[in-house]
């Protein structure tokens, strides 16, 4: 993967990687040693859970790639609320 990551540098400005679920998938955390900078994604609609709670202790370890939330699923009717 390292190698892959190293090759697409040169060609573009930015790559995206949407990875599993973290909560449930080892895959995301695996992913993340290569990435430079992580954005969590919620959903409005979800109640926060033990197990989120722990993906978010994981996330914030990452300190510097920790680049924030995206919250998706918000009712526009919520927004400026």
């Amino acid at each position: 993967m390292e190698l892959l990551f190293e090759s697409l540098k040169k060609e573009y400005d930015f790559i995206l990687i949407e990875g599993a679920a973290l909560n449930f998938y080892a895959d995301s955390k695996e992913l993340s040693q290569f990435a430079e900078g992580i954005f969590v994604v919620f959903a409005a609609d979800s109640a926060l859970t033990e197990i989120d709670n722990e993906s978010m202790k994981f996330i914030s370890e990452l300190k510097e790639k920790n680049h924030g939330v995206i919250l998706n699923k918000v009712l526009t009717e919520n927004i400026n609320s």
